[in-house]
């Protein structure tokens, strides 16, 4: 009796296979795509015209591409916020059909791709990795600031681009120049930010007396800079700036300030599952712990 329950636990057991998500060669061709595209004279281009940095941030190393893309489709699916305005909008265009175009030629394919947009009202960075983890969504295409607690449950690629953390201040109760971020963490002020952003983030690490509202996304928040009802909106530099320049007459008392260190951004998959040799080494030892049973049993 004991040997047959050995026996079933054995095939039960050879059934169980240590994995991730994506197949690692799959996750290694848009890594080494990626890598490869994003160092174009079209992409700095691309850049350039948004008004963005053109001087990209470096990667550890440079990935290589595998020797087949292991995709079973013929259609790449990329996502990104339905709430993103221009020049994000292009910015995302541009490298969905950039990535694809490399693959292309890297392995003589013919991919098409799909662009879908997701309503991150819940939260930004909560609502893409689920449409990428389920499965929708290939390849975020979107902008996504890096941080280490979004790579314990993604793969980043290599940043395609870097920006920095700012607050736009208002005239509301304006009664000190803010020279500092710190400042704004009294009980005196208000600070919006769009909820699921790294911003949310940095302002429920660091600040503790401030009100902290929470919004869906920026339009909200910058009715409320305009309507006096929040002191601050903290969010991207480029994102503010744009929106204070198209603004300037109703804010015409507005100011921007930078803080913190410069936030890497760019695409993300699925983590890649772990490989073909970790998978041998794991039926190994259970071969060898099975058989260590069956002769104790003997």
């Amino acid at each position: 009796m004991k040997l047959i329950s050995v026996i079933f636990l054995i095939l039960f057991l050879s059934t169980y296979t240590v994995h991730g998500l994506a197949d690692p060669l799959f996750v290694q061709a848009i890594d080494a795509a990626t890598f490869k595209y994003i160092r174009t004279t079209e992409w700095a281009n691309t850049l350039a015209k948004a008004f963005l940095p053109t001087l990209l941030p470096d990667c550890s190393s440079e990935p290589t591409f595998p020797s087949y893309f292991a995709f079973n489709k013929s259609v790449i699916n990329y996502c990104y916020d339905k709430e993103a305005g221009e020049p994000w909008v292009t910015y995302h265009l541009s490298a969905s059909k950039m990535l694809t175009s490399t693959l292309n030629e890297q392995y003589k394919l013919n991919l098409t791709y799909v662009i879908t947009t997701y309503d991150t009202s819940t939260g930004y960075f909560s609502s893409l990795n689920e449409r990428v983890q389920s499965g929708e969504c290939d390849v975020a295409i979107a902008a996504t600031n890096h941080n280490a607690d979004r790579a314990k449950v993604v793969h980043f690629q290599c940043p395609y681009g870097m920006g920095s953390k700012s607050f736009l201040r208002n005239t509301y109760q304006n009664d000190t120049t803010i020279t500092d971020v710190s400042q704004l963490d009294t009980t005196k002020y208000t600070v919006v930010v769009p909820t699921g952003t790294t911003y949310e983030a940095w302002l429920l690490a660091n600040f503790k007396n401030a009100r902290i509202v929470k919004i869906p996304g920026y339009d909200e928040g910058w009715d409320m800079i305009l309507n006096n009802t929040a002191h601050a909106f903290f969010g991207d530099f480029f994102d503010t700036t744009r929106w204070l320049g198209q603004h300037k007459a109703n804010c015409s008392g507005c100011y921007i300030k930078m803080f913190g260190d410069v936030q890497n951004f760019g695409t993300f998959t699925q983590i890649p599952a772990v490989s073909f040799a970790v998978q041998q080494i794991w039926n190994a030892m259970l071969i060898s712990v099975m058989m260590l049973l069956i002769s104790i049993l003997h």
